[in-house]
């Protein structure tokens, strides 16, 4: 038996599979770029278009809106947060009641969450929308929903200090314009 130094797990689950129609896969292309961008607007917007209906009753209920976004479809926790429950004090889901979830978006949910206790049960601390920032723009820009888009190739080092946020963006981003019913927001 030889030992190596590095081990590859590989996950595969073709049971988690599930064709989206394009009107939700555009919307979370737009929810995904909205999370990396950290876009409290951008998020509402998505989530909206997604068929998500939310009643808020927090002062600041777009931010909140946008840390619900992350808790339900991103891995990577907010700042200072270490364990997410929607039965806490302080669980977005207090502030924000989810009046309308459509259906196809269940699979998405769970799988989101499936990879968030993969990543902190393996301590591997990164943001799925960071990671797929990329692939949303390119569905975004080949549906005609942004204007500009420009391809890069950027490798993320594999980290598993939680402490060490690793710098994922080239130091000069183009200006991205996202198109919606005719309406354009600078990214």
């Amino acid at each position: 038996m030889s030992e190596h130094r590095y081990q590859l797990v590989a996950l595969l689950d073709y049971g988690q599979v599930k064709d989206l129609p394009d009107s939700l896969r555009l919307g979370y292309a737009k929810l995904v770029l909205a999370m990396a961008d950290s876009d409290p607007l951008m998020a509402k917007l998505s989530v909206e278009e997604l068929g998500i209906k939310t009643l808020s009753t927090h002062a600041d209920g777009d931010q909140e809106l946008l840390m619900l976004a992350r808790k339900m479809f991103d891995t990577k926790f907010p700042s200072g947060v270490t364990m997410i429950s929607p039965f806490s004090e302080d669980s977005s889901l207090n502030k924000i009641t989810v009046q309308r979830f459509p259906e196809e978006l269940f699979s998405v949910l769970r799988t989101m969450q499936l990879l968030r206790g993969l990543s902190v049960g393996m301590r591997i601390y990164c943001s799925c929308a960071e990671q797929w920032r990329p692939i949303a723009e390119e569905v975004l820009y080949k549906a005609g929903r942004l204007k500009e888009y420009v391809a890069f190739n950027i490798c993320i080092p594999f980290n598993t200090n939680a402490n060490h946020e690793a710098e994922s963006k080239p130091e000069s981003e183009p200006q991205l314009t996202l198109l919606d019913t005719g309406k354009a927001s600078n990214l």
